[in-house]
């Protein structure tokens, strides 16, 4: 295993070259969320990518502090590995002057699987994954109805996997998006 400041060097040769800016977040204390937001407003990101619950949380401490990102540059907020809530959407949005807030879904195993649209529905990238949804006697879920997601990767060379079962509950749609996809 790399050593820690081995890979802390190698994070911030990226970060150089790359423009990009990572950042931990383990206390998610209001000081500690307002203290990100100055670091927002400092380096002025075009693009801000996190978990909804460590961006909604974001959001809200800087709606009580009366804080606000509007002029921090930011033209656009990527969600990720985890479900987004219709509240820590609007709360995002708001955050950052009612910004795209661009939400994906994916998983460690395939990496993104599916992306958010502008009339907040999710699009499978079916050149990357073959998904389906079962019940729990493994026979397709009807449209519209929760079941078990499974995957199967059509890119996954070194370890195929053939409806894997991510352990999540989803339901596929057969009504056409209202976005146009």
């Amino acid at each position: 295993a790399p050593q820690p400041g081995v890979s802390r060097l190698r994070a911030k040769v990226i970060d150089f070259f790359t423009g990009r800016r990572l950042y931990e977040f383990h206390d998610l204390s209001p000081q500690a969320l307002l203290a990100a937001a100055a670091r927002i407003r400092r380096f002025r990101p075009r693009i801000v990518s996190g978990y909804p619950s460590v961006l909604g949380d974001l959001a809200w401490a800087c709606r009580d502090a009366g804080v606000h990102l509007r002029d921090a540059g930011v033209s656009l907020v990527h969600t990720q590995s985890e479900m987004l809530m219709d509240l820590q959407r609007v709360a995002i949005a708001e955050l950052f002057g009612d910004v795209p807030v661009l939400n994906e879904y994916g998983g460690v195993e395939v990496g993104a699987m599916a992306y958010g649209c502008p009339a907040g529905n999710l699009h499978i990238s079916h050149e990357h994954v073959f998904l389906e949804t079962v019940d729990d006697a493994g026979v397709p879920s009807p449209p519209d109805i929760a079941g078990r997601i499974l995957l199967t990767p059509l890119r996954a060379r070194a370890m195929p996997l053939i409806r894997y079962d991510v352990g999540a509950l989803g339901a596929l749609s057969k009504v056409p998006c209202t976005c146009g996809r």
